[in-house]
């Protein structure tokens, strides 16, 4: 991560230092001492941003990738009450000490794409995807740029001014707006309307509607009736602590930067016509043209030739035809604030806008997405990522937060037939693979599926949205015929490069929290990062060197002290009192472990009562289970709120994606506990083995998102003995017949290592 000097070392200079240093010109500024920032370079599988063509003025990326010397910036003289840098290759560092730090985070957050979240700085990197999302939630160019200026320690660069003005000069002023089931184009310029309205494509879809006005706004709430906001947060301005020169440094700016929380709240607002902000043009100013609804994919794409890129909107409030869904909150229900905020940033003047929302696991993205859908009122569906997933959803939907009724409610699995000759609820909780089947369906499925295809949805939910591929939300789009489309996720990562198309498909990210800052408010548990690298035995490194790359991954996730480690870590957790969840992708070391120690797994080819029975025992705080063995179908969508204690015996490869869905087991608020830290995450990595280099992708993330992280290579029992040492340092399980057994178990064909764990699942 780019570092900067510490804030003494910005702070302005003395009267003389300013005259034999500064410019001859009368800037007042003073430069800042000479040093060369070199943000992280990013591997091959996260390059290629965008296939979103370049705005008129912008300069591409890869122009910008060559300047990365800072030196040449210059200092405001009251830079030291600044919280940001900006430089010419589009990222920007934010002084985390800051007393203005929390304007500056909730600005990054609606312009940029988060790099780095440390403990004393933040990076973030300005995209064209992450501008286009800035101005979906009502953020112009001027406004930015204007932030920027207020917010930046130095004079912003006019490369990155003419880069965001360029992105965002027409992005947004086309909109798609939705109501009734019909297709209105929306736009508050005079000569975009003129344009379209002569172009031979628009010509062809246009039903005869058109003119300025045609569409009214409501003044709906973001939030469903009955539900509250608990803990609202208002930013307060504030010296930083110790010195007085601070303080006063810190209440020179303050009138200058008093307007940032208005600015920042901008975007997703409940006002009025009358209330028309900066950024807003009224409802009788706009032109609309009506479009032929079998046509508005094609629209779009014409629109977006012409350089008018659309956003899409649903107009719910207005909506009388797609049909109601009866829900309401419980009363009583409260939302956190940032959840609010969330909301907000997809909901205005009754309309609601398709696009991501990134909460980290454990931090309410099933609550946000229920308050859509509470808050909309229209038929919608919640699509997962597995059963198990759904059975939550529906259980949170009737028992937690709203009282929608099971009635209304179709789950549509291919286990379980209750959906099978009913008629279609309004509500639908189903998964991707349902409705993606490519294989032949039952009669039943052949027709609910032409059900769901029939009738006008007014919102569906994407959960975990990252995990699937783009072709496959395609299919999914086509036959859920949605109005609105809402992605929730916890990281908005890929190894590959699909993330940029699920954002063209569904739309923009709306808003994402910073994981280290809800933990700070108590919203997060308080996770150390530990890898304990374990030697290879030398039966196991001898055979390591002579095999194969395929057989060596075998061999470092099959090693005889990952065992030892396993043992020794779930012995002192578990006498500590808790609850313990040891990962594996690979299935053999579930079983092999489990059997050994006597400990409960789960895997892929349990079915779901097998998998609920395990589960429920795991979260019954009386339970004598402490401890469960659970391959990758652990990975998302299970509540396990009292966990507390991770253990990675292996991983896929370098996978960062994975590494957060585990962390997030996790990471839910841990009561009662006033320790520095109250989870613990450890992964186990087998030494002087290529698994080391792939920890190290992974271990770079979580330092990245701000997470303590350490090395240990020692695990000291009692006796004060390291387990890796014993037996004349080959390990406790050196030399053992175990050992041999190990072995075996890592070089036998994977074919007959899947017949032995099915054997073994048939006679348990």
């Amino acid at each position: 991560t780019p570092r900067l000097p510490s804030s003494p070392a910005h702070r302005s200079m003395s009267d003389a230092e300013g005259a034999a240093k500064r410019p001859a010109d009368d800037e007042g500024g003073a430069r800042i001492k000479k040093i060369k920032i070199n943000p992280p370079k990013k591997p091959d599988d996260e390059e290629a941003e965008d296939n979103v063509p370049d705005s008129d003025g912008a300069n591409s990326d890869e122009d910008f990738d060559e300047e990365k010397d800072w030196s040449a910036l210059i200092a405001k003289a009251d830079h030291a009450s600044r919280p940001l840098y900006v430089g010419k290759n589009l990222h920007c560092i934010v002084e985390k000490f800051s007393p203005f730090f929390k304007w500056a985070e909730d600005f990054m957050i609606a312009i940029a794409e988060p790099v780095s979240r440390c403990e004393y700085i933040n990076e973030y990197e300005m995209t064209q995807h992450s501008l286009h999302a800035a101005v979906s939630i009502g953020l112009d160019s001027e406004t930015i740029i204007t932030t920027l200026r207020k917010l930046c320690k130095t004079e912003v660069p006019s490369s990155i001014e003419n880069f965001i003005r360029g992105c965002t000069s027409v992005y947004g002023k086309v909109k798609m707006v939705i109501v009734d089931d019909r297709f209105y184009i929306e736009t508050p310029s005079q000569s975009i309307y003129e344009t379209l309205t002569n172009d031979d494509k628009i010509i062809e879809a246009k039903t005869g509607r058109e003119g300025q006005a045609l569409l009214v706004r409501s003044n709906a709430s973001a939030l469903p009736d009955n539900m509250s906001v608990l803990g609202r947060e208002q930013p307060a301005l504030g010296g930083l602590p110790g010195t007085q020169r601070a303080a006063a440094a810190a209440n020179a700016a303050a009138e200058d930067l008093s307007e940032l929380e208005a600015l920042m709240d901008g975007g997703g607002g409940d006002d009025d016509d009358e209330r028309v902000g900066a950024n807003e043009v009224a409802a009788s100013q706009l032109w609309h043209i009506e479009i032929d609804r079998n046509m508005y994919l094609d629209v779009k794409q014409r629109c977006l030739q012409l350089k008018f890129p659309c956003l899409e909107e649903y107009d719910f409030a207005n909506d009388k035809v797609t049909p109601d869904l009866k829900i309401e909150a419980r009363p009583g229900t409260f939302i956190r604030s940032y959840q609010e905020k969330s909301l907000s940033k997809m909901f205005s003047h009754g309309r609601a806008r398709s696009g991501f929302i990134v909460l980290p696991c454990g931090a309410g993205k099933t609550l946000v997405g229920i308050s859509a859908v509470a808050n909309i009122k229209k038929c919608s569906a919640v699509i997962c990522n597995t059963s198990m997933a759904v059975t939550q959803w529906k259980q949170q939907f009737m028992s937690v937060w709203t009282d929608v009724k099971e009635s209304d409610i179709t789950c549509f699995l291919s286990k379980g037939g209750e959906w099978q000759g009913k008629k279609l609820g309004r509500l639908l909780i189903t998964t991707y693979p349902m409705i993606t089947l490519d294989k032949k369906r039952s009669k039943a499925g052949e027709d609910l599926i032409a059900q769901i295809k029939a009738r006008q949805w007014g919102l569906i939910v994407l959960d975990e949205v990252h995990l699937s591929f783009a072709d496959k939300f395609w299919q999914v789009l086509n036959v859920v015929n949605a109005h609105c489309k809402l992605g929730l996720t916890a990281t908005l990562v890929r190894e590959d490069d699909k993330i940029k198309e699920l954002k063209n498909l569904i739309g923009p990210k709306l808003y994402e929290a910073d994981w280290q800052d809800l933990a700070n408010q108590g919203y997060l548990a308080r996770v150390q990062c530990v890898e304990v690298w374990c030697p290879m035995t030398p039966l196991f490194m001898k055979q390591y060197l002579a095999s194969t790359p395929r057989q060596r991954k075998d061999l470092w996730i099959m090693n005889p002290n990952k065992l030892a480690a396993v043992e020794f870590l779930v012995t002192y957790w578990e006498e500590e009192g808790h609850k313990i969840i040891v990962f594996s992708d690979d299935l053999r070391p579930v079983v092999a472990y489990s059997d050994r120690m006597d400990r409960k797994c789960m895997t892929g080819d349990d079915d779901a009562q097998t998998r609920e029975e395990v589960l429920s025992k795991f979260r019954d705080p009386n339970s004598e289970v402490k401890t469960l063995f659970m391959s990758s179908v652990g990975d998302a969508a299970i509540d396990l709120p009292d966990a507390s204690v991770i253990i990675q015996i292996s991983s896929n490869f370098g996978s960062r994606q994975k590494e957060a869905q585990r962390l997030g087991r996790i990471l839910r608020a841990k009561p009662g506990s006033n320790a520095r830290f109250n989870a613990h995450f450890y992964t186990l990595v087998s030494q002087d083995t290529q698994e080391m280099y792939y920890s190290t992708k992974r271990q770079r993330y979580l330092v990245d998102q701000g997470y303590a992280f350490k090395v240990v290579t020692k695990l000291e029992d009692r006796s004060g003995q390291d387990v890796f040492t014993k037996n004349k340092g080959a390990g406790k399980y050196g030399g053992t017949e175990l050992e041999k057994d190990l072995l075996q178990f890592a070089i036998e064909d994977r074919a007959e290592a899947k017949a032995r764990a099915a054997e073994r699942a048939g006679t348990t």
